[in-house]
Order: C-alpha cells, then structure tokens, then sequence
C-alpha cells in the first residue's frame, strides 16, 4: 500500500523497501500505548496532505487520537489546551517553522517537552543535526517508509515511557 501526498507518498510495504518486517513484540507495544494512552498525537505540517497522510498512518499502528496543526503558532495553542505523548513537526513551514516551534516549546515546557519527532522533505546533515541540537527525539525524511516510521514512534514513545512527562 501507497500513502499518497504531494511530495509526502508513503511505502506502507516494507519488503518493497528491503526494510525488514516487524517483530510481534514490536506492533504489540505500539498499538498498547496507543490504546492505554488518552493522549493524542499532534502532528503539524504546512501541508493538508501530509497531515493527512501521517494521520492515516498513525491509525494503521492504533493511534485513534490525533491533533493536527498547519504551523508553529497553531501548534503551541493548541498544546496550551491539550496534552499530547508525541508531536509530529515538518521542519519548513510557512508562519513559524519547525526549529522555532522547538524552541518556543522548551521555554514553554523547560523540563519534560513531549517527544518530537520532525518529518521533513529535508535530508541534509546540517538540517538534522540542528534538529537534534534542539532536542528533538528523531527525523524522519519524506518520503517515509511505514516501517522506518513504525521504529521511531516505538522509539519515541519508549522513551516517554521511561520519562512521562506533561506541559
């Protein structure tokens, strides 16, 4: 299967890839925090299309909550209202772009900010390394495999597992 968006398809067939299926465990600890945990994931992205494709595939890994927002702003008024276990940030976007959404999101929750996980068109080293200097949890590049995809909300959520935390 194909998640289709502009400039944001999405192989869902791993083997098509090489990557390698997931183990059961795997699937089995996503979809149990996905379904213990109340908490959506926000995913904010410029583009309706890419919201929509990663929103889509968070519901095939069980995530049935999601928040959506088209930039930084957006996005920060929105974590004001409701806490979430994960965000999901494109790294350009019109208004306030994914660094400065970090940013404001570490004044706004110094000690334990959610996991933030960018997913950009970019791929360049400067590009991740100053995403992960910000203290994001991991990047994706578009066009993502459902399986590349998979491993890091696993990840993350891992790791907020070890460290719950709200703003």
């Amino acid at each position: 299967m194909v998640y289709r968006g502009s400039k944001t398809d999405v192989v869902k067939d791993d083997n098509v890839l090489g990557e390698p299926l997931p183990l059961k465990e795997e699937s089995t600890m996503i979809e149990q925090s996905a379904q213990t945990s109340s908490l959506p994931v926000l995913i904010i992205d410029d583009m309706k299309s890419a919201r929509a494709v990663l929103s889509d595939m968070l519901k095939d890994l069980s995530f049935k909550n999601t928040l959506e927002a088209s930039d930084g702003t957006a996005a920060l008024a929105i974590l004001k209202e409701h806490p979430v276990q994960l965000i999901l940030c494109d790294f350009l976007m019109a208004g306030m772009n994914g660094v400065e959404f970090l940013e404001e999101l570490k004044k706004t929750c110094p000690d334990t900010p959610p996991p933030v996980i960018f997913v950009s068109a970019l791929g360049d080293v400067s590009s991740v390394e100053a995403a992960m200097e910000l203290g994001a949890t991991d990047y994706l590049v578009k066009p993502v495999s459902f399986g590349k995809f998979r491993r890091k909300i696993e990840s993350s959520l891992g790791l907020r597992q070890a460290n719950p935390t709200h703003c």
